[in-house]
C-alpha cells in the first residue's frame, strides 16, 4: 500500500524549527519522553532508516508489531539491528489491524466484540510474536487506533501484560498490574491542509504534552519522507543536547516500581 505523507511533510523544516523546540523544551516543567513506531512489519522501505537514525542517537524506540503481518523472516531480516538490543521495546499491537466497529470510530478492540473475541485476539497474537521473538517481546500493548473497551484492558490484565499504550481516555481507566503509558503528540498522520498550520499545531501539542510531564511521540514510519526525516533527525538532537530522557520499556517498568513502592 501507498501511503501519503502528510502535508507538513511536503517541504524542508523551516531554520526556525529546533530553535523553536529548544524553547519549548525549555519552559516546560521536569518531563520525559517516549518514541512509539506503529505498524511494524508492513516491510516499509523506511524502517530499516528510522532504525539506523535511532541507533545514531542512541535513543530508545518502542516497537509496535501487528502479529499476522510480521513474519520469522522479517526477524531475521532485523538481525542487524541485534546489537542495539537495548535500545528497543518490541511489542504487541493489536492482532490483526483490522476494524471491527460497524460505526464510529474505528477500533480492532472495541465495544462491538465479546470479551471471548478479544482474549482469542490477543492470545493469538502474543502466541505469534512469542514464536518469532522469544524473550525480546515485552509484555507490552499497543491497541490499533489507540483505542479500546474495557474488555480488552482486563484479557490484557489475564494475559500477563504490564504495560498499555494508547491516548489517553479518561472514561475507560487502565486497570492494575497494568501501567498506561499514553501517546501525545502524532507525527505523521496529521490532517492538516497547509503545511504551517500542521507546525504550528504540532509545536504546540508538544508543548501541551510537556506540561503533563511525558511526551510521547506516536511515529508511522511508512508516511515518512525525507522532510520527515530531517525533523525527525533535528528534534532527536535537540533532545540529546538539552538531556531530556527518553524511555523504553525497563524505565518504564522502574518507574512503575518505584510508584508501587517494590
Amino acid at each position: 500500500m501507498k501511503y501519503v505523507p502528510s502535508s507538513i511533510w511536503t517541504e524542508p523544516a523551516p531554520p526556525w524549527v529546533q530553535h523553536e523546540l529548544e524553547t519549548i523544551f525549555s519552559t516546560v516543567p521536569a518531563v520525559s519522553a517516549f518514541f512509539r513506531v506503529d505498524d511494524v512489519g508492513d516491510n516499509a522501505e523506511q524502517f530499516p532508516r528510522l532504525m539506523e537514525l535511532f541507533i545514531r542517537y542512541r535513543t530508545p524506540l518502542c516497537l509496535a508489531v501487528v502479529p499476522t503481518w510480521f513474519s520469522e523472516r522479517q526477524w531475521q531480516a532485523y538481525t542487524p539491528f541485534e546489537p542495539c538490543n537495548e535500545l528497543w521495546s518490541w511489542h504487541q499491537h493489536g492482532y490483526a489491524h483490522q476494524n471491527h466497529e460497524t460505526a464510529g470510530k474505528k477500533s480492532e478492540f472495541g465495544n462491538s466484540r465479546t470479551t471471548k473475541e478479544v482474549a482469542a485476539d490477543i492470545q493469538r497474537g502474543k502466541d505469534i510474536l512469542e514464536n518469532i521473538m522469544g524473550d525480546a517481546l515485552r509484555p507490552m500493548f499497543t491497541p490499533p487506533w489507540n483505542r479500546c473497551s474495557k474488555e480488552t484492558l482486563s484479557a490484557l490484565a489475564d494475559h500477563g501484560f504490564q504495560i498499555l499504550s494508547r491516548s489517553a481516555d479518561p472514561r475507560n481507566p487502565h486497570l492494575k498490574p497494568l501501567a498506561e503509558v499514553n501517546i501525545n503528540v502524532d507525527l505523521h498522520t496529521r490532517k492538516e491542509a497547509d503545511p504551517e498550520a500542521g507546525r504550528q499545531n504540532l509545536f504546540r501539542e508538544i508543548a501541551s504534552a510537556g506540561q503533563s510531564g511525558v511526551i510521547g511521540f506516536m511515529l508511522h514510519h511508512h508516511r515518512m519522507n525525507a522532510h520527515a526525516f530531517q525533523f525527525m533527525e533535528i528534534l532527536l538532537r535537540t533532545m540529546q543536547q538539552i538531556r531530556i530522557p527518553v524511555q523504553g520499556y525497563e524505565q518504564f517498568r522502574q518507574n512503575q516500581t518505584l510508584k508501587s513502592g517494590n
